[in-house]
């Protein structure tokens, strides 16, 4: 379904396009001309508004249209939550996200992130790998623990066990 407003554009551009009547080109379109001819008002009605929402949710980061709303009727506005959630979907508003700052946990003097292998046999890391053969319906479990020289990247040892 295509509202009116998108209608009255393609009037328009099969006006321009084709070099046809209004008449016509609302024949083809299926538009009324009474509602092509007609000027809606509620944007002048809305300018303030939608200035003082767009004000208040920029310096109210966290608030929502509900809040904006309030904050709005604090102000003197004499305004619908409806009314200000329509503005605030048209403008594309939205609440910004939280941010979440997790708390480290221990030192960091040992982590792996801050510590670089600067020669062989310095640092080695370690890792179980698990896996299954394919021998009929329930294959055999496989472990593996392969251990890696951190500055060679060298396969120092891997054992295999079921």
């Amino acid at each position: 379904m295509v509202s009116p407003s998108r209608r009255r554009e393609a009037v328009a551009h099969t006006q321009q396009a084709f070099a046809v009547s209004e008449r016509r080109a609302c024949r083809v379109i299926s538009q009324p001309r009474s509602t092509q001819r007609y000027q809606p008002t509620q944007p002048e009605r809305d300018r303030a508004l939608k200035s003082d929402i767009h004000r208040l949710a920029g310096s109210e980061l966290r608030a929502g249209y509900r809040t904006v709303a309030r904050l709005l009727r604090r102000e003197g506005w004499v305004v619908n939550t409806k009314r200000v959630h329509r503005i605030w979907k048209a403008e594309g508003l939205r609440v910004t996200a939280r941010s979440v700052h997790k708390k480290p946990k221990g030192s960091g003097k040992n982590a792996v992130g801050k510590l670089v292998a600067e020669h062989l046999n310095q640092m080695w890391t370690y890792d179980f790998v698990h896996d299954q053969t394919d021998d009929g319906d329930d294959g055999e479990r496989l472990k593996f623990l392969p251990i890696l020289d951190e500055y060679s990247r060298e396969l120092l040892g891997l054992n295999v066990a079921r």
